[in-house]
């Protein structure tokens, strides 16, 4: 892709601060885009900080998130960090003029993502994303086309599910017990339905199940499922588990149905 010289200084200055497996994709992607730069990373293990600053080029490291937010090189930043771990830089970097680009769930605490809203409304001149990525997988971008073409009718209900394999809440992460297989999987697929139903949620009734988690030391629910009812009555059910044997052929057993 050619670009010119002058969207090439206009190119967002871009800090990612998290730099899991999440925070090294959006390095990377970012690094890619003819229209950012990654001018600092951050992370709290000085070792993993290097090793993605060295591949990917990137001399500006912190350890410390309040040092990138402050650096005035940055544009916009990046929050890929653990999902209980979303408030503080956020409000860090709304409180310090910077563009965001939050990965989900925005929070993990309902009063937490209420003050962070509260304090971007009075800020028009910011923006704020959550990063629901799914919206632009293929099968669920053609998904919403067929159902804004009519193809199905009025959508009237939904089913979603994404299970993953034990390994995800055992090994893949060491901070399952912050979070919750909803927070973690399923806000992919509550967005995905306040998409496909073009509505806002105004009723959920959920229930939860532990044990096996919590007998390995992880206090968090091995599974959640929860009925949502939207403003124009279309409901949908959410399932969100992570205690699927490790035989099962792929790490995340996914499915989406919309009926119309």
């Amino acid at each position: 892709m050619a670009v010119d010289s002058k969207t090439m200084a206009e190119k967002v200055k871009i800090g990612v601060i998290g730099l899991g497996i999440m925070g090294e994709q959006y390095t990377r992607i970012y690094k890619n885009h003819p229209l950012a730069e990654v001018v600092a990373v951050s992370n709290r293990s000085r070792g993993r900080l290097d090793v993605i600053g060295d591949k990917y080029g990137v001399a500006t490291r912190y350890e410390d998130f309040d040092d990138l937010i402050n650096d005035t090189s940055v544009d916009a930043v990046c929050i890929a960090t653990p999902d209980n771990a979303h408030f503080r830089p956020v409000k860090a970097a709304l409180e310090a003029g910077k563009h965001i680009l939050c990965e989900k769930p925005f929070t993990t605490d309902l009063a937490e993502a209420d003050e962070l809203l509260k304090i971007v409304e009075s800020r028009p001149q910011q923006k704020l994303q959550v990063a629901f990525n799914h919206r632009w997988l293929a099968s669920y971008n053609g998904g919403h086309a067929a159902i804004e073409r009519g193809d199905i009718g009025r959508p009237v209900a939904g089913f979603a599910r994404k299970n993953d394999t034990i390994w995800v809440a055992t090994e893949m992460m060491n901070w399952a017990d912050q979070t919750t297989p909803i927070h973690f999987l399923g806000a992919h697929d509550i967005d995905l339905m306040r998409w496909f139903f073009s509505s806002e949620p105004v009723e959920v009734r959920a229930y939860g199940a532990k044990g096996v988690l919590h007998a390995r030391g992880i206090d968090t629910y091995d599974l959640i499922q929860a009925q949502i009812k939207f403003e124009n009555e279309a409901f949908t059910t959410i399932e969100s588990a992570w205690i699927y044997p490790n035989v099962f052929p792929t790490i995340t057993d996914s499915f989406v149905e919309v009926v119309g």
